[in-house]
């Protein structure tokens, strides 16, 4: 009994737990089935109101632009791929999200590939137009049909400009219609349709002889047909300035063109001729002859408002010469000018470099100087920028430019490239400070250079029988025959001996050479060259006469710095320059 108890009670137990792992079978089922049609009926509805809005954003619009038409589809377009991509990924579909996603990425792409063909392509978006056209319809490489997108925008365009002009042109010669009216009315509109057609030719023929059509762009409207002197637009421009009231040499030089810079416009005035133009009268007529009839003056009828005196100059040799005196106006003229970067004073007759380049000179010396300060290194370009700065003013401060720069160059020549740094030694930082401290004192010299005239002019010659010598224009002769003894000795020996004749001239050069100039510009150059060797005997290292470039270019330094005068730096110049020419040496302030 007990162990069919114990049956029953299995069997009922494993019934009973089949009957719930059945129950929650069907539970799931009948829960998943009412999941997904829950979930089908919502993806329909959404779809639906994506299909309304879709409508409704599809609805026609006019375009005023073809561009903003294709713009605002492509948009709409890759925002319903997002807004579906987004739907998606609410209702957990993620792999229709990701496939809209690449849609919508494809479409990015493709559309910044239109961009940049129109950008690069001759022809604009008339190119994509034709590529987006044929795209679907041919097969080949993307190169080839881009090419053919672009030939046939060419083509396209060409026809349109070829239909517009004939267009524009036929209207010229169209007639009135008067096919379906009476015999009587006909002839008479033939004829007058003739006649307005006639008309309408004679007009077009004579604008076209008038204004004949000119090739290319109107440089001021920039429309076709005519140039930029025809155009009429600059004639109403003209017509406009003159009511701005603007000054008449403002309008003059419109009109004209340019003409000499007056600081001031010279007053009427009328001058007569001088005497020597009167007592020379058959030379000024000839030469106002030649001056006619070459076309280089011009005869007016009416005196202008300043007429200027003629005068004949009689040169040392008899020639003569016509002169027009423009003493009257030259008062009025600008006698400073500036030309690519420089100031020239012609009253001065210096050279300056602008102010321009000086301030930017110094800022860039005062940087590279700051850097220096916290370390050696600075690049390379810079210190180029530098001394090509420099040199370029050399015009304007002469050959120190070139003197207080090697160290500089031979620092820019270690570079291991050009976007390399470089170590700038002691002398290159001191020429940075040089020119740091003194680019304004150095800038300006004359730029017209006296010309250079030998005083006396010395000839000699020695030969293994003899030696002599003479002064050119002077009767001073020296001459001696060398004994059998003297003429086999070297040719050093005989220039290093000290004749006695050639003593006794040689007495009288120096006195000849150092009277060549006034007592008093000598003294001065003496003086100014003694300053020049008490400096240099202070220094053991300075030989003063010869003088190395280098020395001279310290002393120039140390006149600067407790002279402060630019004048103290040329006397010095032009001393050591004399006392070095007149020992037959080449001076130390030609160096370059």
């Amino acid at each position: 009994m007990s162990v069919t108890k114990e049956v029953r009670d299995f069997i009922s137990n494993s019934l009973a737990e089949n009957n719930r792992a059945l129950l929650t079978q069907i539970s799931k089922l009948v829960s998943d089935s009412a999941g997904n049609l829950k979930r089908a009926n919502a993806e329909a509805a959404d779809e639906q109101l994506r299909q309304v809005k879709k409508f409704r954003r599809e609805e026609p619009k006019s375009f005023k632009r073809k561009g903003n038409e294709i713009q605002y589809k492509f948009i709409s377009k890759l925002q319903d791929s997002l807004e579906e991509a987004k739907t998606h990924l609410e209702t957990n579909a993620v792999e229709k999200a990701k496939e809209l996603l690449t849609e919508g990425t494809l479409l990015l792409t493709n559309r910044q590939k239109l961009i940049l063909l129109a950008d690069k392509s001759e022809f604009g978006w008339k190119t994509v137009e034709e590529y987006s056209q044929h795209e679907l319809a041919e097969d080949e490489d993307d190169g080839k049909k881009i090419r053919r997108a672009e030939e046939r925008a060419e083509k396209a365009l060409k026809s349109a400009f070829t239909r517009k002009t004939a267009k524009q042109v036929s209207s010229v010669f169209r007639p009135s219609s008067s096919r379906f009216a009476p015999p009587s009315q006909r002839a008479s509109s033939e004829l007058s349709s003739w006649r307005g057609q006639r008309d309408r030719l004679n007009l077009f023929n004579r604008s076209l002889v008038d204004r004949p059509s000119r090739p290319g762009n109107c440089f001021a409207c920039g429309r076709l047909g005519h140039w930029r002197s025809e155009c009429s637009q600059i004639a109403r421009s003209g017509a406009a300035r003159g009511n701005l009231d603007p000054p008449d040499f403002i309008l003059s030089v419109i009109r004209d063109g340019y003409k000499i810079p007056f600081i001031s416009t010279p007053p009427p005035h009328h001058c007569k001729n001088n005497s020597s133009a009167l007592e020379e009268r058959g030379l000024v007529t000839e030469a106002i002859s030649e001056l006619l009839r070459d076309n280089r003056v011009e005869e007016i009828i009416s005196p202008p408002d300043i007429v200027n005196p003629l005068s004949v100059s009689v040169q040392a040799n008899g020639k003569k010469r016509l002169i027009l005196d423009l003493r009257h106006i030259n008062l009025h003229i600008f006698k400073k000018f500036s030309w690519i970067g420089y100031d020239i004073d012609t009253q001065t007759g210096f050279i300056f470099a602008s102010a321009v380049r000086l301030e930017k000179l110094l800022n860039d010396l005062n940087e590279v100087c700051s850097v220096l300060e916290a370390s050696a290194f600075v690049h390379v370009k810079r210190i180029a920028s530098i001394v090509g700065q420099i040199i370029s003013m050399s015009p304007s401060c002469g050959n120190v430019t070139q003197i207080m720069t090697r160290y500089l160059n031979l620092v820019i020549n270690t570079r291991h490239s050009w976007n390399s740094m470089v170590v700038l030694t002691d002398p290159a930082k001191e020429e940075l400070k040089f020119w740091r401290d003194n680019l304004r004192s150095l800038n300006g010299i004359p730029f017209w250079q006296k010309p250079f005239v030998p005083s006396k002019e010395i000839f000699s010659d020695a030969s293994s029988t003899g030696c002599g010598a003479f002064f050119k224009g002077s009767s001073l002769i020296c001459h001696r025959n060398w004994s059998t003894e003297k003429s086999l000795k070297s040719s050093t020996w005989r220039e290093l001996l000290s004749d006695p004749t050639l003593r006794s001239l040689a007495s009288r050069l120096e006195s000849t050479v150092i009277a060549s100039r006034a007592p008093g510009t000598t003294d001065a150059y003496r003086r100014a060259f003694l300053r020049w060797k008490v400096f240099a005997s202070s220094k053991r290292e300075i030989c003063a006469f010869p003088a190395k470039s280098k020395h001279v270019a310290l002393y120039l330094q140390h006149l600067l710095d407790t002279t402060h005068s630019h004048s103290a730096v040329d006397s010095a110049i032009f001393r050591i320059q004399w006392a070095h020419h007149l020992a037959g040496l080449p001076s130390p302030t030609d160096s370059p």
